[in-house]
């Protein structure tokens, strides 16, 4: 009789890139759907009610997702282009931080 053996995990480096993915796929989608949400209270809320509170959720949503992909672009990147000294990470130390972030 022989004896059954797990198969090998991978390495978390291995792992990483595909979670990477499938999480920025949700954000996304996520994005998304406060927008479609936001779109469709503001095209149906007429007055004070309770899709007022909805809205205003959906709003801060896309804020909020909008302020995160500008600020993760910020640290590893120039933004808009501009060379802006204090926004980016030197080369050197952005290694050790994104295996701290991913």
């Amino acid at each position: 009789m022989a004896i059954a053996t797990c198969p090998r995990m991978k390495s978390e480096e291995m792992r990483l890139p595909p979670r990477l993915t499938v999480t920025r796929r949700w954000a996304a989608a996520l994005l998304g759907f406060a927008t479609l949400v936001f779109a469709v209270t503001t095209i149906v809320v007429r007055g004070d009610g309770w899709l007022g509170y909805v809205q205003a959720t959906a709003e801060a949503s896309m804020v909020g997702a909008t302020r995160r992909l500008v600020r993760g672009q910020a640290l590893f990147r120039h933004p808009l282009g501009g060379p802006i000294p204090p926004t980016a990470i030197p080369p050197r130390t952005q290694g050790p931080i994104r295996q701290t972030l991913g």
